[in-house]
């Protein structure tokens, strides 16, 4: 039963069949268009807000990667250029490297500034004495 079931499987990728869930953005959003960088923030240990380019374009997904360090956001506040805004929680931390996507609600839209809330996580004494406690995040969107 196992070989009918690997031939079948291969079969149906051999012919162009995706995975399911393949087709929708949520579950392999590297598959999409192209990520825009918005911008870059020094993670300080203050809140920051990045203002965004009227050039950019409509945004339906934005992802935030942390370049350098370790930093705990909490929630993305995004304002569209009509007014509205939109709380985003986020409650994560990241490292260096990784990155943390969020879908927009509603169709995209123009967006106006990006809030993000964070906490620079506390190292230890090697940490704060030599690399200090700032992380720097990057602000990509499509």
């Amino acid at each position: 039963m196992k070989t009918i079931a690997f031939t079948l499987s291969t079969a149906l990728l051999a012919l162009g069949a995706a995975p399911a869930g393949a087709a929708w953005g949520h579950r392999y959003p590297e598959q999409q268009s192209e990520w825009k960088n918005l911008g870059i923030v020094q993670a300080d240990g203050r809140d920051d807000t990045l203002i965004v380019d009227r050039r950019a374009g409509r945004i339906d997904d934005l992802k935030i990667e942390t370049t350098r360090g370790t930093v705990d956001i909490t929630s993305v506040v995004v304002t569209a250029r009509d007014g509205r805004q939109y709380v985003l929680p986020v409650h994560q931390r990241l490292r260096a490297g990784n990155s943390h996507f969020l879908r927009l609600p509603g169709p995209a839209q123009r967006i106006a500034r990006i809030e993000l809330n964070y906490a620079t996580a506390r190292g230890g004494w090697w940490r704060r004495a030599f690399a200090g406690n700032r992380g720097e995040l990057a602000v990509l969107a499509r």
